[in-house]
């Protein structure tokens, strides 16, 4: 019954993990493909989208 409870616990964790990382990764992602200087213009990111 232990056994089952363990495996149980690290795969709760383990998936806890990997959508934290996923998250965290599109996140990094998101900041810094929007970032205003990828942008010509000099204009507020919001006007310029």
């Amino acid at each position: 019954m232990s056994g089952s409870f363990a495996s149980f616990l690290a795969r709760r964790l383990l998936s806890v993990l990997a959508v934290l990382i996923g998250v965290t990764a599109c996140t990094f992602l998101i900041f810094h493909v929007m970032q205003p200087d990828r942008f010509a213009d000099g204009r507020a990111l919001p006007l310029q989208l």
